[in-house]
């Protein structure tokens, strides 16, 4: 939760900067277990996943959210890198709720093993 309170802190401190578009991507390291459920499911069953990409893609005003997939090097490793481009807000919007998600995603797992 710290680091989310200090991306939201750096956000609301450098929102007059916002609308310069600032170079660099965010990459964010998470487990693959996580993967999964950041991508999202399908919710009517007649779509492909990545509902909860494109939700996040969508409240960040445009960010662009790329999770890789090399499927090769996701059966070798444990960990799995997003990536998130756009302006300077919508990569700290995207990162902010991509940490909270992860955040919930913990929790969960704590209390239902």
């Amino acid at each position: 939760m710290f680091l989310i309170r200090r991306l939201h802190e750096y956000h609301n401190k450098d929102q007059r900067e916002s609308s310069k578009d600032a170079k660099g991507i965010v990459k964010i390291l998470m487990s693959n277990a996580y993967v999964t459920k950041l991508i999202g499911k399908s919710r009517i069953g007649l779509t492909s996943g990545g509902a909860m990409v494109r939700e996040i893609a969508a409240k960040s005003c445009g960010a662009q959210i790329k999770i890789c997939s090399d499927q090769e090097q996701e059966k070798r490793l444990q960990d799995c890198i997003v990536t998130v481009a756009g302006n300077l807000a919508s990569k700290q919007d995207a990162a902010c709720i991509i940490l909270e998600q992860l955040e919930e995603f913990r929790q969960m797992e704590v209390c239902f093993g």
